[in-house]
């Protein structure tokens, strides 16, 4: 979403997160019988998984609400930028995240 991870303070924990989680679904998916939800529940893969994510959807969280702060003051500043298309192939495509916050912003 724009953000450099060398800006965020949690990005060593983040990058593990990420790493370990990664380890984990390939050890599943080598492992026919770790397939079914259940046993990959009671080998306790499932819960390993589950403290892995949350430091990434705090991370992500995080980065979601500065970029929902930028939009905010972006946007009060200018007014007159609002109405921007995006189009596919185009410079604007970059911008595919300040138009998704605009429409939860807006509606």
């Amino acid at each position: 979403m724009g953000v450099k991870l060398d800006e965020m303070k949690t990005k060593d924990k983040y990058m593990k997160s990420i790493y370990e989680i990664g380890t984990l679904l390939v050890s599943r998916l080598l492992r026919p019988w770790l397939h079914s939800n259940l046993m990959f529940y009671l080998s306790g893969q499932m819960n390993a998984l589950n403290k892995l994510l949350k430091p990434v959807h705090a991370f992500t969280r995080d980065i979601i609400k500065k970029r929902r702060q930028l939009f905010l003051i972006n946007q009060m500043n200018n007014n007159n930028d609002s109405n921007e298309k995006i189009e596919a192939g185009s410079e604007n495509f970059a911008n595919y995240d300040e138009y998704v916050l605009s429409i939860f912003v807006n509606h």
